[in-house]
């Protein structure tokens, strides 16, 4: 006997299908034909469509943020590279922590954040000095 819903080999003294799960003591019982059986392994695979989208959006779920925090990481190594460009600094301070405060868990966030403060801080260290320099000479 084969399992309606895997295909996996199963003995006759089986009562589930010890790959997926399936009661196969019911589907043998109910599906004795062939013509049954293989409306049967049709609709098998139909039925764990919803459950196998349910698991992927539970997925996604669990780490809410990732791509605010991606974003905001990339967004801080682009502003080192672009000699501490400020406009790419200030948001990657804003989505790094817009991702921590909807509860991102990840290393992302927090990089994006401090490279955001570290661009922002030379560059204002750089308007600072550049100011002083033509005020006083």
């Amino acid at each position: 006997m084969y399992c309606q819903r895997c295909g996996t080999e199963a003995k006759d003294s089986d009562t589930f299908c010890g790959k997926c799960g399936l009661d196969l003591q019911v589907t043998h019982n109910t599906n004795s034909d062939s013509h049954s059986t293989a409306l049967s392994q049709s609709q098998a695979g139909f039925q764990d469509l919803p459950n196998q989208y349910q698991n992927q959006n539970q997925n996604q779920k669990k780490n809410p943020g990732e791509g605010v925090a991606t974003a905001s990481g990339i967004l801080g190594v682009i502003g080192l590279v672009l000699c501490f460009n400020i406009l790419f600094g200030i948001l990657a301070i804003v989505l790094g922590r817009t991702a921590i405060s909807v509860g991102y868990v990840g290393k992302e966030a927090k990089h994006g954040v401090i490279l955001g403060i570290i661009i922002v801080s030379v560059n204002a260290l750089l308007l600072l000095c550049y100011f002083v320099s033509h005020t006083f000479f």
